[in-house]
């Protein structure tokens, strides 16, 4: 009973933000048997404001309605926006599942995106560049746990990024490199990219055989208690907490639940 407790959303959004820390990672990390540390992406080493997906997607389709293809047809901003948020669901869906986990990608769900609003298959990557910009506005680099990792990356351990994600690798170093973080861009995994996630546990697995590492010589960070502590700790991982506080979570979460229903829900898309 405590077990599905443990990793049940109630939990992950009634323990304090103040769990796990900095301390805990620096502490952890600097152990003689560690040899890498795997950072999860948003949230933990960029972070995000507190517009929730929807929103963000919201702003997006705002812009998207601006370009001359989409003023030429007459495609409204809501209609983007629903598209977008119906292609996403079905891309997760059409995705292989693995342990209870879809990963989509971006490009699967553009192309269904574009052809759903009837533009031309050329617009996706308008609509990726826009995405990526207004994504890479949204973000800040955590500066503490930024300069944590550094301190330890001069010590010689090993870092890689690592993200539940649909966009790809490159995408994800673009946003790394946009905010000055260039240093983690060598090593980078990303669900959308092996069709495996953290949430299931085989990326980890995926990042253990490639950079040819043993599990219990690996620490991992990220905001995410299922799929940043409780999963790596099940493979023998080393796994530090570092949740956004309290109150952007719960405000996050409402905000992008009252969006969701508004376009998704009594649409019945």
């Amino acid at each position: 009973m405590f077990t599905r407790l443990a990793e049940s959303q109630f939990l992950h959004y009634a323990i304090g933000s103040g769990s796990g820390g900095l301390s805990a990672l620096r502490r952890l990390a600097s152990q003689p048997a560690c040899r890498m540390l795997t950072v999860d992406l948003f949230d933990t080493l960029l972070l995000r404001g507190v517009r929730p997906e929807t929103a963000r997607f919201k702003r997006l389709a705002d812009r998207l309605a601006g370009l001359s293809d989409c003023r030429d047809q007459n495609v409204s901003s809501t209609a983007i926006l629903e598209a977008r948020l119906q292609c996403c669901r079905l891309a997760y869906q059409a995705a292989a599942a693995v342990n209870s986990t879809r990963e989509a990608k971006i490009e699967d769900v553009l192309k269904m995106q574009v052809a759903s609003l009837a533009l031309h298959p050329d617009l996706r990557n308008d609509f990726l560049n826009h995405e990526l910009e207004l994504e890479a506005k949204s973000l800040r680099p955590n500066l503490p746990l930024v300069n944590l990792c550094r301190q330890l990356l001069q010590n010689g351990l090993r870092i890689a990024v690592v993200s539940d994600m649909y966009l790809d690798v490159l995408s994800l170093r673009h946003l790394l490199r946009h905010h000055g973080l260039d240093d983690f861009c060598e090593t980078v995994y990303v669900s959308a990219e092996y069709g495996v996630s953290k949430a299931s546990g085989h990326l980890f697995s995926l990042v253990a055989e490639r950079e040819g590492t043993s599990f219990p010589a690996i620490v991992h960070v990220g905001d995410n208690f299922r799929s940043d502590f409780i999963a790596p700790r099940r493979k023998g991982i080393g796994a530090v907490w570092l949740p956004r506080a309290i109150s952007w979570r719960l405000y996050n979460g409402l905000w992008n639940r009252a969006l969701y229903i508004k376009h998704v829900h009594f649409k019945g898309l």
